[in-house]
């Protein structure tokens, strides 16, 4: 039978063309889809319904963007997120043969589908978020992972399905949770800090380190400081010690007058001072 007289046949039974049709997407991976479709362009394998119901999925048409995105067509704007496999698309079919086949960037509304219920509770980043209902605005990936903005506060950020976070709070205060390192890079991917939660270890690769602060305390868990005294005992060795020699005792190893060690010596009574005050 001719297309024209499968066309006129279909237009007796009621079906008009182009077809609006609801399809459920059987591959995203069009890496080999056959023409009018171009391989690795967003494609969708689609078996339409209720027409393709029992065609096997191997055999179901591939349908093409309808649209690139809605930020319009360009080659360094807009954005590669065809649908999901297992996902419901409308596609529109404009042959008779279901060849020419486009899906839209939109999707079917069923009730049961909807994720806010399910997915807007393990949204957990941070206690002192909490939204109510319509907010968060989300995207849920499918590994469960989960990108969230609120458009009410402004909060907003990005939740790992392992529960590694990175959130930004109405008032731009940041926080970041990780599960065993985080590591950061200069613009060369050079490491410069790493904080080893595992180890409870904090890495710093630098040339130089500045401290600027009126107050530092290095504490070995408890009050106790343990940087500041083992270094003022070591000066303290370095000012007192004296050498017996065959003619009699020398001065100690260091002139005590000495003005960088001076210096240092009180500087190090300070700090010790500003900490056993603080504390």
């Amino acid at each position: 039978m001719s297309a024209e007289k499968l066309h006129k046949k279909d237009r007796k039974i009621g079906l008009e063309f182009p077809l609006m049709r609801m399809a459920l997407v059987v591959s995203d991976d069009d890496s080999s889809a056959p023409a009018p479709a171009v391989a690795s362009h967003g494609n969708v394998q689609v078996q339409i319904l209720p027409e393709l119901a029992d065609v096997e999925e191997s055999k179901c048409p591939w349908a093409m963007p309808w649209s690139a995105s809605k930020s319009g067509t360009k080659q360094d704007v807009g954005e590669h997120n065809p649908p999901e496999k297992g996902s419901l698309v409308w596609v529109r079919v404009e042959d008779v043969y279901f060849r020419e086949v486009y899906y839209l960037d939109a999707a079917p509304f069923a009730t049961d589908f909807y994720p806010y219920k399910n997915m807007a509770p393990k949204i957990t980043v941070d206690g002192s978020y909490s939204p109510t209902y319509p907010q968060p605005r989300f995207k849920a990936l499918p590994d469960g992972s989960v990108v969230f903005w609120d458009t009410k506060n402004g909060d907003m950020g990005i939740q790992h399905k392992t529960g590694a976070y990175v959130y930004v709070d109405k008032t731009g205060q940041a926080t970041v949770q990780f599960l065993k390192k985080l590591t950061m890079k200069d613009k060369d991917g050079n490491t410069q800090l790493v904080f080893d939660s595992t180890g409870k270890k904090v890495t710093i690769i630098a040339d130089e380190i500045d401290l600027e602060a009126t107050t530092v305390k290095i504490k070995d868990g408890g009050d106790n400081v343990s940087l500041f005294t083992p270094l003022s005992k070591i000066l303290n060795k370095l000012l007192t010690h004296i050498h017996v020699a065959p003619t009699g005792p020398t001065q100690p190893a260091v002139d005590s007058s000495m003005s960088p060690l001076s210096s240092l010596q009180g500087d190090v009574n300070k700090i010790k001072s500003t900490v056993a005050t603080s504390d």
